[in-house]
C-alpha cells in the first residue's frame, strides 16, 4: 500500500496533534468555558438565577408553609453552527514520499511526514481559534456574529440592560475618567448582588486607563505634571481600591476575511467573577455520527479536544489523502447575569 495511505490516517493525525498540545497552556476561553459534549446539534441552556441563594421567608409556628415562586429562568434553544474545512497533501510532499519510500531512510521519511502533519494540525488549530473567538466575543458583547463559508450567523445571548453600559466619554478622550467608569460599573454590579473579581481587556485598553490624566491624578495626586504610572502601579491600585485583578487578553487570529484580529475585541471591558461562566458545548458532527464506526472503506474518523472530528479519506484520482476537521459548537453562558459588559467607545 502507498506510504501516504499508511501514514496519513485520522488516528495518526489526532495523535500528532495531541502530542503537540502537551506543553501548550490552556487559553482564557478554555478556563471560563470548559468543553462539554452532548448529542445532537441543539444547544439548550438555562439563563438567569445565577445560582444565588435566596433567604427563606420567616413563618409563624403551626401555620401552612408558604410556597416559593420559581426563580426567573428562561431556557434558550439554539441550533449550533457547523464548521468544517479540508486539506490534501501537497503535490510536492506527495512526490517526496514516493521517492524516499524506496530508500528506507526513516529520518527523511519522518521529516516529510512531520511537515505534512503540521499542515493537518493547522486545521484543528483553526477550529480552536474559532472557538476562542466566539467565547471572547460573547464575553465582551453578549453576542456572537461571523460569516462562515458564506453563511452569516448571529447569536444574541440577551444581556440585561442592567449588566451593560457605555461610558459618557470615550477612553481615548483627553477628559476621560476610566477609573470612575470602572467604579460605576462595579457599584452597578454590587447593587444587584454581583461581585466583579476580574477585569478582562486588551493591552490597548489597559494602556488607555494607565495613561489617562485623571488616572495619574488619582494614583499620584502630589506628583508633578508629566509624571506617568506603570503597569504594576495601576494593577496594584485596582486590586487595593476595588479588589479586582486584571486579565490582559491580547492574542490574535486571522479571521475569514484574512484580517488579523484580537480574540477579545478592542473597546470593551468585561467584569467577571473568578469562576467558570458556562461551557464550550460540542454537538455531534455528521462525521462522528455516521462515519466513526469505519463503515465506509477508505474513511477514518478520530475525535480530538472533546468534539473536533478529524476525518481522513483515501482518494484514488489523484492518489492522495484528504484530511477534514469539522465541529458543531457554541459557548453556553449560564452565568451571563453575573458578567458586566462595559463599552468604552460611545
Amino acid at each position: 500500500m502507498a506510504l501516504i495511505y499508511d501514514t496519513i490516517t485520522a488516528e495518526n493525525v489526532s495523535g500528532y496533534w495531541n502530542a503537540s498540545q502537551e506543553n501548550v497552556d490552556t487559553t482564557l476561553g478554555d478556563k471560563l468555558f470548559p468543553a462539554r459534549k452532548q448529542l445532537g446539534i441543539k444547544l439548550a441552556f438555562v439563563k438567569g438565577g445565577s445560582g444565588k441563594a435566596v433567604a427563606l421567608k420567616p413563618a409563624a409556628f403551626d401555620t401552612k408553609v408558604p410556597l416559593r415562586e420559581r426563580m426567573n429562568l428562561s431556557v434558550t434553544d439554539e441550533q449550533m453552527p457547523f464548521f468544517k474545512e479540508a486539506i490534501v497533501v501537497k503535490e510536492e510532499e506527495r512526490q517526496q514520499l514516493n521517492m524516499i519510500e524506496a530508500t528506507g531512510n526513516q529520518a527523511l521519511i519522518d521529516s516529510v511526514i512531520g511537515g505534512i502533519f503540521d499542515d493537518q494540525a493547522h486545521l484543528v488549530n483553526g477550529a480552536l481559534a474559532r472557538l476562542e473567538a466566539m467565547r471572547m466575543q460573547v464575553l465582551a458583547t453578549g453576542k456572537i456574529s461571523f460569516n462562515n463559508n458564506g453563511v452569516a450567523q448571529e447569536f444574541d445571548y440577551g444581556v440585561k440592560d442592567t449588566m451593560k453600559s457605555t461610558v459618557e466619554k470615550a477612553w481615548t478622550d483627553a477628559a476621560a475618567t476610566p477609573l470612575a467608569d470602572i467604579e460605576k460599573a462595579i457599584e452597578a454590579m454590587e447593587n444587584q448582588g454581583k461581585k466583579a473579581e476580574i477585569l478582562i481587556m486588551t493591552q490597548k485598553t489597559f494602556g488607555l486607563i494607565r495613561k489617562a490624566a485623571s488616572t495619574v491624578t488619582i494614583i499620584k495626586p502630589l506628583a508633578p505634571k508629566g509624571v506617568t504610572i506603570n503597569n504594576k502601579e495601576l494593577t496594584d491600585y485596582l486590586l487595593e481600591a476595588y479588589d479586582v485583578k486584571v486579565e490582559i487578553k491580547n492574542d490574535t487570529f486571522t479571521d475569514d476575511d484574512g484580517v488579523i484580529k484580537k480574540f477579545y475585541p478592542e473597546g470593551y471591558v468585561s467584569f467577571i467573577p473568578n469562576a467558570t461562566l458556562g461551557n464550550t458545548v460540542f454537538g455531534t458532527t455528521p462525521e462522528e455520527s455516521d462515519l466513526l464506526g469505519g463503515n465506509i472503506a477508505g474513511v477514518e474518523v478520530s475525535i480530538v479536544n472533546t468534539g473536533i472530528a478529524i476525518t481522513t479519506q483515501k482518494l484514488v484520482d489523484p492518489v492522495n489523502v484528504q484530511t477534514k476537521a469539522s465541529m458543531i459548537a457554541l459557548p453556553s453562558f449560564e452565568r451571563l447575569d453575573d458578567v458586566y459588559m462595559l463599552d468604552i467607545e460611545p
